[in-house]
Formats: structure tokens, sequence, C-alpha cells
């Protein structure tokens, strides 16, 4: 291809602005896990030696793309994103994530939603806060917001599919048998977190972070009485396909016991 004085200034500002976000991180392929609905698992490196999975998903909706929990890619997973619709809006689940929120709201000018303001990447605007499912991007959903002091999570039920998936951030999680994401020198320092070998956990981390223990319970325990869900992803660890919803309650036995 050859390029005129215009087109190399835009290609050059394009790549400069490329280069001021995060890296993307190594990633599979997109697959498709219900109708319009995609998982994209990735691995993010902690501290140079832990390597720790990372998810996003992506519902489409009359051809309109919404990203959970965004993750950036690479040039030839970005080709095969934009193939699936156009980015329209991203959606942030929980309050310690975000790292390529900003990546996406400046390439393809995509509002960030959000269940509540973070101190986490406080340089990138919120454009509204999803309050009810009526504030969702996508139609046959259902939110909930977690009603916390600490800081803000929620989770989303995707219903259009059989049973429904539930999307969190990082509430209930999958991590076992999740060695193709998450590599032996973190599995080693989960185990020593607190992360059990149990199919669904409320990540431990995340729960050191809240003060109220017994709010925290009653939330959880509201969550699973309000929201039907046969199937789980989270921002990090695999996806649970089926019997989600009953192991979610055995892993809130095991966080509160």
């Amino acid at each position: 291809m050859i390029w005129n004085e215009k087109q190399k200034d835009t290609k050059m500002a394009c790549v400069m602005c490329k280069a001021m976000f995060p890296p993307p991180c190594p990633h599979g392929d997109i697959e498709e896990i219900a109708t319009d609905t995609f998982l994209l698992r990735s691995q993010i490196t902690i501290k140079g030696i832990m390597k720790f999975s990372r998810n996003m998903v992506i519902v489409r909706s009359d051809g309109d793309l919404t990203l959970v929990n965004p993750v950036r890619l690479n040039e030839a997973g970005e080709e095969k994103l934009k193939k699936l619709g156009e980015i329209k809006t991203i959606l942030r689940l929980g309050h310690f994530h975000g790292r390529d929120d900003a990546y996406y709201k400046s390439t393809f000018d995509a509002p960030l939603l959000a269940v509540g303001p973070t101190s986490s990447y406080p340089e990138v605007k919120i454009d509204k806060i999803v309050k009810s499912a009526s504030d969702l991007p996508f139609p046959d959903s259902d939110l909930f917001v977690f009603d916390f002091n600490d800081f803000s999570e929620g989770a989303v039920v995707i219903r259009k599919s059989e049973g429904g998936i539930l999307l969190t951030c990082d509430t209930f999680m999958c991590h076992k048998d999740d060695a193709l994401y998450t590599n032996w020198p973190m599995r080693k320092m989960m185990a020593k977190k607190g992360f059990t070998s149990a199919p669904v956990v409320i990540g431990p981390a995340w729960l050191k972070h809240q003060s109220n223990i017994d709010k925290c319970k009653s939330e959880f325990e509201r969550m699973v009485k309000e929201l039907d869900f046969k199937s789980l992803i989270a921002a990090h660890g695999r996806f649970l396909a089926e019997d989600a919803k009953a192991e979610s309650i055995n892993g809130m036995k095991l966080a509160f016991p």
C-alpha cells in the first residue's frame, strides 16, 4: 500500500496514540458462549513472574457491541472483534478494574458505563452510572448493584442464554482447573491467600477490602435471591457453564462460615 502524506500523518498519530495506553495482554480467540454473547480470555503478568487470567465478555445487540470488563487485544484480535459489530459501549462492573477502558474510549469513542464511581483509574471519566437493567445498552438482562459503602461492584445476568449467564468482576469467580491462563506461581500464591479448589469462590483478596462483613454477606444473599443463572464468567477465572448458582451458594458458605 502507498500512503500519501495526510495518510502517513494520520497513521503516525494513531500509532502514537495507541502507544500511550497499556499494551495488549496475551490472549486467546474470541469464542461464542451463547447467542450474541462472546468470551475473550487473556493473561496478565503480576510482579514479573505470576500470570493471572483476565476475561472480557462481548455482548452484541442489533450489531452494536458492549465490552464488559474490557481487555485490549492485539491487532489481529482487534480486527476479529470489529468484525462482530460496532464497538459502542464499555461496561465496568468492578472497583479495581479499568486498565483498558481509556484505550477503548479514545480509540472507538465508546462511552464508559459503570455501576458506581471508583477511585481506580480516576483519570478515565465515567459517562453514566447504571442503576437498573433499563440503563444497560442491551436487552434481556438483569443488573445487580451491591449496596456497599466501601466501593462499587455489580453483576449482570444475560437472560437470552438458556438458564442465564452471570457476569461478575471480582466477586463470584471460578478458578478450578484454570492452569491454561493462571500459572503455577500464581496458583500457589492464591492458595496461600485463601482461594480454594471449590468450583466457585468469592475472591479472598477482594473480600479483605470489605469493612462490614455482615453487610457483605447479606448483599450476596440478596444477589442469589434476586438473580437466576445457570452459568458464570467473572473478570478472572474460567467459564462455568453448568450449576453456577448452586456452586455460588456453596462459595458463599466458604466465604461466610
